[in-house]
């Protein structure tokens, strides 16, 4: 896993962490520690929603 270094005003999040292989995402917030399993994209092609699902 690798720490995102981010600052987002009135966002949160602490410790987000991304593994580049699994594309597993990690953080922590009010309510605990989260977790949400991305979905590869290639370059040039759409979306098909969002980028991360929720577990």
């Amino acid at each position: 896993m690798e720490p995102i270094d981010i600052a987002v005003e009135d966002l949160p999040l602490r410790q987000l962490r991304l593994c580049p292989e699994c594309y597993l995402v990690t953080w922590l917030d009010d309510t605990g520690f989260q977790t949400r399993q991305g979905v590869p994209m290639k370059m040039g092609q759409p979306s098909e929603g969002w980028a991360a699902k929720p577990n």
